[in-house]
């Protein structure tokens, strides 16, 4: 099942991503993929030329993903994913707008680094309320997964106190064979930064005449666009989104602290 930019904002990178129903068909690429990392990590990428170098980060550990994995260690495409060909990896997403101000206050880097995957890649899904990661046909053709975290109450008192650790998607790419070439100075970076940097922009003009909802409503809706629900200015952006979070609220001065990191970036 291939899903759509308005079903989940993965799409928008090109990935195909694996159903219940059976494998999803060949994707033509290019499949873009961003990630933000810290200058000391770039540093390590272009000495080496290694994208994947790290198991876990430190003080951190692998990711509550995996954790999640864990728990279905009897299930074939978890214990693929939790094999050593997975072990190393990056987490992504498929523009670079929605994780450049970080997650819960936690900042990932100053740094943009633009994945490429290669044709045909797919993700496994399944999220902390699911059963098992999604199969596919082709275990060869297998990059990473997409995981949701839907374990966060965001509704009553849960949501009047959010403070950022709640509802998340995020990708994992792990298998560096499935990785066509990467870059941190490219023209198809800048390219992407300034149109990025244009839809945020037109957003913002939009959202000065709007009422952006309260912080509750917000994350119901949210919920709701990752889900393909809704239309409108909000509900696209909320479709791209990654966190759930509000340091991601379209609120005006949210919206220019966006802008700018990528402006900020696309000077570099």
């Amino acid at each position: 099942m291939t899903l759509s930019r308005r079903q989940l904002g993965v799409a928008a990178a090109g990935l195909t991503v694996a159903s219940r129903a059976g494998a999803a068909p060949e994707v033509e690429g290019p499949l873009e993929l961003w990630t933000w990392t810290t200058s000391e990590q770039i540093r390590g990428l272009e000495k080496w030329g290694l994208l994947f170098t790290r198991a876990e980060r430190p003080d951190v550990g692998k990711g509550y993903a995996f954790e999640v994995l864990a728990k279905w260690k009897d299930d074939a495409t978890a214990q693929l994913l939790l094999s050593e060909r997975f072990e190393k990896g990056r987490f992504v997403w498929s523009n670079p707008w929605a994780t450049c101000l970080g997650f819960g206050g936690e900042s990932y880097g100053p740094e943009l680094v633009r994945i490429e995957l290669k044709p045909g890649s797919v993700l496994s899904r399944f999220s902390s309320r699911s059963g098992p990661p999604e199969a596919v046909n082709d275990a060869a053709r297998l990059a990473g997964f997409h995981f949701e975290n839907e374990s966060a109450d965001l509704n009553g008192t849960h949501c009047s106190t959010f403070r950022g650790d709640g509802a998340w998607r995020e990708i994992y790419v792990g298998d560096e064979q499935r990785v066509a070439g990467w870059s941190r100075k490219s023209r198809a970076i800048s390219a992407r930064l300034e149109r990025d940097i244009s839809f945020l922009s037109r957003l913002s003009r939009d959202a000065a005449g709007l009422k952006v909802p309260d912080v509750c409503s917000w994350l119901a809706s949210v919920k709701q666009a990752w889900r393909g629900e809704g239309s409108g200015a909000l509900a696209e952006y909320a479709r791209q989104l990654a966190f759930a979070s509000p340091e991601y609220r379209p609120t005006p001065e949210n919206l220019r602290r966006i802008i700018a990191v990528l402006q900020a970036r696309l000077r570099l």
